[in-house]
């Protein structure tokens, strides 16, 4: 199908460097206890990933935080939010908004 259109192809380069880092902003639910913030943003450190924005409410023992993280790629954004999951007391981890 395509080749019937190859006059219609362009080609395109994303320029995008190794080096470029994207916002990410993340939704964290987990129960509230004292270091659950240095739980997560210590998490978030191990995997190399720099956050440079964060908003945490608690209410009913649930906390919710929000962070705003630096990732490279999407593998390094899933294997943060696995991470994440992974943490105790967390209850789940997901992208919010875009």
């Amino acid at each position: 199908m395509l080749s019937h259109e190859s006059d219609r192809l362009i080609p395109v380069d994303w320029n995008i460097k190794s080096s470029d880092h994207f916002n990410v902003r993340l939704r964290v639910v987990s129960q509230d206890y004292k270091g659950a913030l240095k739980d997560m943003s210590e998490c978030i450190a191990k995997q190399n990933v720099n956050i440079t924005s964060v908003d945490i409410k608690v209410k009913e023992s649930i906390a919710i935080a929000h962070f705003i993280v630096q990732v490279n790629n999407n593998r390094q954004l899933n294997r943060l939010i696995r991470k994440m999951t992974k943490l105790k007391n967390v209850d789940y981890v997901e992208r919010a908004g875009r």
